[in-house]
């Protein structure tokens, strides 16, 4: 992969911690607004990371989080639509998205590093 190419996801996944809200609101948003407790924040990065595991730019144990969590989301949501409240995002989920995001900017930065001799 180019660097350009690699810089520009690092860009787009920084772009998903720092121009979202981390704060659960009292009411009921849409990610339009930018709430990372909305579906919206979790496909997108759900998304991305499906892409750069493709490109085989994440690593074996990001891409074990990954899909652990996915699953754990997935199975989450489904049990809580059967209840009267509905799925409700909590905030370990964001903290959760947050840092396996940061752990994949790192992962990808260091790509961009020179190689040691």
């Amino acid at each position: 992969m180019d660097e350009a190419y690699i810089q520009t996801q690092i860009e787009k996944l920084k772009s998903l911690c720092d121009d979202w809200i981390d704060e659960i609101p009292d009411r009921n948003v849409h990610s339009v607004w930018h709430y990372k407790c909305t579906n919206g924040w979790f496909q997108n990065w759900f998304g991305r990371l499906s892409i750069l595991r493709r490109q085989g730019l994440l690593q074996n144990d990001l891409n074990e989080r990954y899909h652990n969590f996915q699953r754990y989301y997935a199975q989450r949501q489904e049990k809580d639509m059967q209840e009267e409240q509905g799925f409700l995002v909590k905030q370990e989920d964001i903290e959760f998205g947050n840092k396996l995001i940061s752990d994949v900017i790192d992962s990808l930065e260091e790509k961009l590093q020179p190689p040691k001799n």
